[in-house]
């Protein structure tokens, strides 16, 4: 499950809004705003 979402993060075809909805629907550990953090560092 966590490594579905750092693909996700890597791909940058995914929105942020969509990485934060599959984020918060999968309830993981991480806190969103962390993902999130990086996912941007990615995503620019």
């Amino acid at each position: 499950m966590i490594n579905e979402i750092y693909k996700l993060i890597l791909d940058k075809s995914v929105s942020t809004s969509n990485l934060r909805a599959k984020i918060i629907a999968t309830e993981n550990f991480f806190s969103v705003s962390s993902v999130l953090s990086v996912a941007d560092k990615y995503k620019q």
